[in-house]
Protein backbone atom coordinates (compact mmCIF):
# COMPACT_ATOMS: atom_id res chain seq x y z
CA UNK A 1 0.00 0.00 0.00
CA UNK A 2 2.97 2.34 0.49
CA UNK A 3 2.37 6.03 1.23
CA UNK A 4 -0.96 7.60 0.32
CA UNK A 5 -2.08 11.24 0.50
CA UNK A 6 -5.80 11.82 0.14
CA UNK A 7 -7.61 14.90 -1.17
CA UNK A 8 -7.68 16.45 2.31
CA UNK A 9 -3.92 16.14 2.74
CA UNK A 10 -4.15 13.25 5.17
CA UNK A 11 -1.17 10.91 4.93
CA UNK A 12 -1.55 7.15 5.22
CA UNK A 13 1.31 4.66 5.51
CA UNK A 14 -0.01 1.16 4.94
CA UNK A 15 -3.57 2.48 4.50
CA UNK A 16 -5.44 4.21 1.71
CA UNK A 17 -8.00 5.74 4.09
CA UNK A 18 -6.14 7.71 6.77
CA UNK A 19 -8.36 9.20 9.48
CA UNK A 20 -5.84 11.71 10.83
CA UNK A 21 -2.99 13.89 9.57
CA UNK A 22 -0.74 10.82 9.68
CA UNK A 23 -1.89 7.23 10.12
CA UNK A 24 0.38 4.18 10.10
CA UNK A 25 -1.31 0.81 9.63
CA UNK A 26 -0.06 -2.75 9.29
CA UNK A 27 -1.92 -6.04 8.86
CA UNK A 28 -0.65 -9.28 10.45
CA UNK A 29 2.41 -7.62 11.99
CA UNK A 30 3.50 -4.96 14.48
CA UNK A 31 3.13 -1.34 13.38
CA UNK A 32 6.27 0.29 14.77
CA UNK A 33 7.65 3.79 14.24
CA UNK A 34 11.38 4.24 14.83
CA UNK A 35 13.19 7.56 15.22
CA UNK A 36 16.99 7.28 15.17
CA UNK A 37 19.74 9.77 16.00
CA UNK A 38 23.47 9.29 15.31
CA UNK A 39 25.82 11.84 16.80
CA UNK A 40 28.88 11.94 19.07
CA UNK A 41 27.40 14.60 21.32
CA UNK A 42 25.81 13.07 24.41
CA UNK A 43 23.08 15.73 24.58
CA UNK A 44 21.73 14.80 21.12
CA UNK A 45 18.59 12.65 21.27
CA UNK A 46 15.59 11.25 19.42
CA UNK A 47 12.28 12.68 20.51
CA UNK A 48 8.66 13.53 19.94
CA UNK A 49 7.38 17.02 20.82
CA UNK A 50 3.73 17.86 21.48
CA UNK A 51 3.17 21.62 21.66
CA UNK A 52 0.27 24.04 21.60
CA UNK A 53 -0.36 27.78 21.34
CA UNK A 54 -3.48 29.92 21.14
CA UNK A 55 -4.37 31.92 18.00
CA UNK A 56 -2.64 30.77 14.76
CA UNK A 57 0.61 29.20 13.55
CA UNK A 58 1.69 32.51 12.06
CA UNK A 59 0.81 34.46 15.20
CA UNK A 60 0.90 32.17 18.26
CA UNK A 61 -0.47 33.48 21.57
CA UNK A 62 -0.21 32.56 25.25
CA UNK A 63 -2.16 29.48 26.26
CA UNK A 64 -4.68 29.63 29.11
CA UNK A 65 -5.28 27.64 32.29
CA UNK A 66 -6.75 24.15 31.65
CA UNK A 67 -5.38 24.09 28.08
CA UNK A 68 -4.60 20.53 26.98
CA UNK A 69 -1.05 20.57 25.61
CA UNK A 70 -0.91 16.97 24.47
CA UNK A 71 -2.61 13.60 24.67
CA UNK A 72 -1.52 10.00 24.16
CA UNK A 73 -4.47 7.63 23.67
CA UNK A 74 -4.74 3.86 23.73
CA UNK A 75 -7.83 2.38 22.05
CA UNK A 76 -9.22 -1.11 21.51
CA UNK A 77 -11.85 -2.40 19.07
CA UNK A 78 -14.98 -3.56 20.91
CA UNK A 79 -16.55 -5.27 17.90
CA UNK A 80 -18.21 -2.09 16.63
CA UNK A 81 -15.88 0.83 17.34
CA UNK A 82 -12.49 1.73 18.74
CA UNK A 83 -13.06 2.90 22.32
CA UNK A 84 -10.75 4.45 24.89
CA UNK A 85 -8.74 1.98 26.95
CA UNK A 86 -6.27 4.42 28.53
CA UNK A 87 -4.81 7.85 27.94
CA UNK A 88 -2.26 10.33 29.27
CA UNK A 89 -2.95 14.07 29.14
CA UNK A 90 -0.68 17.06 29.79
CA UNK A 91 -2.80 20.03 30.88
CA UNK A 92 -2.06 23.54 32.11
CA UNK A 93 -2.81 23.83 35.82
CA UNK A 94 -2.32 27.44 36.79
CA UNK A 95 -1.61 30.75 35.10
CA UNK A 96 1.01 30.60 32.31
CA UNK A 97 3.41 33.47 31.80
CA UNK A 98 6.81 34.14 30.25
CA UNK A 99 9.11 31.22 31.20
CA UNK A 100 6.33 29.82 33.39
CA UNK A 101 4.12 26.92 32.24
CA UNK A 102 2.55 25.11 35.28
CA UNK A 103 1.38 21.73 33.99
CA UNK A 104 -0.10 18.54 35.41
CA UNK A 105 0.15 15.06 33.93
CA UNK A 106 -3.08 13.02 34.16
CA UNK A 107 -3.39 9.24 33.68
CA UNK A 108 -6.69 7.57 32.77
CA UNK A 109 -7.64 3.87 32.66
CA UNK A 110 -10.72 1.96 31.53
CA UNK A 111 -12.12 0.22 34.59
CA UNK A 112 -14.69 -1.71 32.58
CA UNK A 113 -17.00 0.38 30.42
CA UNK A 114 -17.21 2.62 27.39
CA UNK A 115 -15.00 5.38 28.78
CA UNK A 116 -11.93 6.02 30.89
CA UNK A 117 -11.64 7.25 34.49
CA UNK A 118 -8.87 9.34 35.96
CA UNK A 119 -6.57 7.01 37.91
CA UNK A 120 -3.57 9.18 38.80
CA UNK A 121 -2.32 12.73 38.52
CA UNK A 122 1.09 14.35 38.96
CA UNK A 123 0.35 18.00 39.61
CA UNK A 124 2.43 21.07 38.83
CA UNK A 125 4.24 20.76 42.19
CA UNK A 126 5.26 17.14 41.53
CA UNK A 127 2.77 15.77 44.05
CA UNK A 128 1.04 12.50 43.14
CA UNK A 129 -2.66 11.81 43.58
CA UNK A 130 -4.24 8.36 43.18
CA UNK A 131 -8.03 8.38 43.22
CA UNK A 132 -8.10 12.18 43.52
CA UNK A 133 -7.83 14.91 40.92
CA UNK A 134 -6.40 17.44 43.36
CA UNK A 135 -3.83 15.99 45.80
CA UNK A 136 -3.66 18.12 48.94
CA UNK A 137 -1.79 17.88 52.24
CA UNK A 138 -3.52 19.13 55.44
CA UNK A 139 -0.06 19.35 57.03
CA UNK A 140 1.27 21.42 54.08
CA UNK A 141 3.91 18.83 53.18
CA UNK A 142 5.84 20.06 50.14
CA UNK A 143 6.10 16.80 48.17
CA UNK A 144 3.76 13.90 48.85
CA UNK A 145 1.64 11.02 47.57
CA UNK A 146 -2.10 11.15 48.28
CA UNK A 147 -4.30 8.07 47.84
CA UNK A 148 -8.04 8.65 48.12
CA UNK A 149 -10.98 6.24 48.13
CA UNK A 150 -14.56 6.19 49.39
CA UNK A 151 -13.78 3.05 51.45
CA UNK A 152 -10.18 1.86 51.83
CA UNK A 153 -7.28 4.08 50.77
CA UNK A 154 -3.91 2.51 51.34
CA UNK A 155 -0.73 0.80 50.27
CA UNK A 156 0.05 -2.88 49.80
CA UNK A 157 3.56 -4.28 50.31
CA UNK A 158 3.68 -7.69 48.66
CA UNK A 159 6.60 -10.07 48.21
CA UNK A 160 6.91 -12.98 45.78
CA UNK A 161 6.10 -15.51 48.53
CA UNK A 162 2.45 -14.33 48.78
CA UNK A 163 3.06 -12.35 51.97
CA UNK A 164 1.19 -9.05 51.90
CA UNK A 165 1.09 -6.18 54.37
CA UNK A 166 -1.72 -3.65 53.89
CA UNK A 167 -1.66 -0.15 55.31
CA UNK A 168 -4.92 1.73 54.84
CA UNK A 169 -7.14 4.48 56.19
CA UNK A 170 -10.76 3.71 57.04
CA UNK A 171 -13.13 5.68 59.23
CA UNK A 172 -10.35 7.88 60.60
CA UNK A 173 -8.19 4.93 61.68
CA UNK A 174 -4.92 3.80 60.17
CA UNK A 175 -4.69 0.00 59.94
CA UNK A 176 -1.78 -2.37 59.33
CA UNK A 177 -2.96 -5.88 58.41
CA UNK A 178 -1.23 -9.05 57.28
CA UNK A 179 -2.75 -11.01 54.37
CA UNK A 180 -6.12 -9.35 55.08
CA UNK A 181 -6.62 -11.69 58.04
CA UNK A 182 -4.81 -10.22 61.04
CA UNK A 183 -5.05 -6.63 62.26
CA UNK A 184 -1.89 -6.31 64.33
CA UNK A 185 -1.69 -2.52 64.57
CA UNK A 186 -4.22 0.34 64.60
CA UNK A 187 -3.74 4.08 65.11
CA UNK A 188 -6.81 6.23 65.78
CA UNK A 189 -7.32 10.00 65.50
CA UNK A 190 -6.60 10.53 69.20
CA UNK A 191 -3.14 9.03 68.76
CA UNK A 192 -4.08 5.82 70.57
CA UNK A 193 -2.31 2.67 69.37
CA UNK A 194 -3.86 -0.76 69.37
CA UNK A 195 -1.79 -3.93 69.02
CA UNK A 196 -4.25 -6.69 68.31
CA UNK A 197 -6.99 -4.24 69.33
CA UNK A 198 -8.96 -2.74 66.42
CA UNK A 199 -10.52 -0.08 68.68
CA UNK A 200 -7.91 1.33 71.09
CA UNK A 201 -10.27 4.00 72.44
CA UNK A 202 -9.56 3.43 76.14
CA UNK A 203 -5.78 3.72 76.29
CA UNK A 204 -2.82 5.30 74.52
CA UNK A 205 -1.49 1.76 74.08
CA UNK A 206 -3.84 -1.21 74.10
CA UNK A 207 -2.54 -4.76 73.65
CA UNK A 208 -4.87 -7.73 73.21
CA UNK A 209 -4.66 -11.22 71.80
CA UNK A 210 -1.41 -12.22 73.53
CA UNK A 211 -0.77 -15.86 72.72
CA UNK A 212 -0.39 -18.50 75.41
CA UNK A 213 3.20 -18.65 76.57
CA UNK A 214 3.98 -15.13 75.31
CA UNK A 215 4.16 -11.87 77.21
CA UNK A 216 2.41 -8.63 76.36
CA UNK A 217 5.48 -6.40 76.68
CA UNK A 218 9.11 -7.44 76.87
CA UNK A 219 11.91 -4.99 77.55
CA UNK A 220 15.42 -6.35 76.99
CA UNK A 221 17.70 -3.78 78.57
CA UNK A 222 21.47 -4.19 78.81
CA UNK A 223 22.48 -0.74 80.10
CA UNK A 224 22.63 0.62 83.64
CA UNK A 225 19.47 2.67 83.24
CA UNK A 226 15.89 1.87 84.16
CA UNK A 227 14.06 -0.39 81.76
CA UNK A 228 10.74 1.32 82.36
CA UNK A 229 10.25 4.92 83.49
CA UNK A 230 6.84 6.46 84.13
CA UNK A 231 6.70 10.22 84.66
CA UNK A 232 3.31 10.74 86.32
CA UNK A 233 2.57 14.44 86.74
CA UNK A 234 -0.93 14.05 88.11
CA UNK A 235 -1.28 14.71 91.83
CA UNK A 236 -4.22 12.37 92.32
CA UNK A 237 -4.24 9.65 89.62
CA UNK A 238 -2.92 6.14 90.21
CA UNK A 239 0.53 5.79 88.65
CA UNK A 240 0.42 2.02 88.12
CA UNK A 241 -2.78 0.01 88.31
CA UNK A 242 -2.94 -3.76 87.93
CA UNK A 243 -6.30 -5.50 87.55
CA UNK A 244 -5.83 -9.25 87.77
CA UNK A 245 -9.53 -9.94 87.44
CA UNK A 246 -10.91 -13.13 88.95
CA UNK A 247 -7.55 -14.90 88.89
CA UNK A 248 -7.57 -17.95 91.15
CA UNK A 249 -4.14 -19.23 90.18
CA UNK A 250 -1.00 -17.54 89.06
CA UNK A 251 0.70 -14.38 90.27
CA UNK A 252 -0.68 -10.87 90.10
CA UNK A 253 2.77 -9.25 90.13
CA UNK A 254 5.90 -11.31 89.78
CA UNK A 255 9.52 -10.12 89.90
CA UNK A 256 12.25 -12.63 89.08
CA UNK A 257 15.90 -11.78 89.69
CA UNK A 258 18.31 -14.54 88.70
CA UNK A 259 21.33 -12.91 90.31
CA UNK A 260 21.62 -9.66 92.23
CA UNK A 261 25.02 -8.72 93.57
CA UNK A 262 23.78 -5.40 94.90
CA UNK A 263 20.49 -3.60 94.84
CA UNK A 264 16.93 -4.86 94.90
CA UNK A 265 14.75 -6.99 92.69
CA UNK A 266 11.93 -4.49 93.14
CA UNK A 267 11.82 -1.11 94.84
CA UNK A 268 8.90 1.22 95.49
CA UNK A 269 9.62 4.61 96.99
CA UNK A 270 8.06 8.04 97.42
CA UNK A 271 9.56 11.40 98.09
CA UNK A 272 6.57 12.55 100.15
CA UNK A 273 3.88 11.13 102.40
Amino acid sequence: KGINIDANGLVGIGTTSPESLLEISKDSANAIMTISTHHNTEATYSGITLQKADNTQASPALVDDDAVLGKIEFKGYDGSNYIDAAKIIAKIDGTPATNDMPTELIFYTNQGGAGVTQAMVINESGNVGIGTASPTSPASINTFLEIESSTHAGLVLHDTAANAWDMYNEGGKLYWTYNNAVTPLVLNTAGNVGIGDADPSEAKLSITGVLSGDVGIKIDQDNNNGSLYIDAESTSATVVEIDAGATTTGIGVGVTANSIAAGSAAQFSTSST
